[in-house]
């Protein structure tokens, strides 16, 4: 599912155990959760120099436009507009 060059977003930080290994198949992972779970995720993953966590929502994602090329979304739902926007052309979204 995740490839070497991808640009990895996680929405929703609330079950963590597996952003380690994320972070380790991608390029780059990002992860926006509620606060208290970005806090958690940087304490969990501070080894990491390719994983960042900001607070953020599935509707309201502080990112650049289409930036991901994968979206993990680990919350469930209908994609949302802020979702399609920062996603890359040919980009995926999977529900985790």
């Amino acid at each position: 599912m995740i490839e070497a060059e991808d640009r990895v977003l996680v929405i929703g930080l609330a079950r963590r155990e597996h952003l380690a290994a994320w972070a380790g198949a991608a390029s780059l992972l990002v992860g926006i959760g509620a606060d208290d779970d970005v806090f958690e995720a940087r304490r969990d993953c501070a080894p990491l120099d390719n994983a960042m966590f900001a607070p953020g929502a599935r509707d309201d994602i502080p990112w650049r436009d289409h930036y991901f090329t994968l979206i993990l979304d680990a919350e469930g739902g209908e994609p949302t507009p802020a979702m399609q926007r920062v996603l890359a052309p040919g980009g995926r979204i999977f529900t985790v």
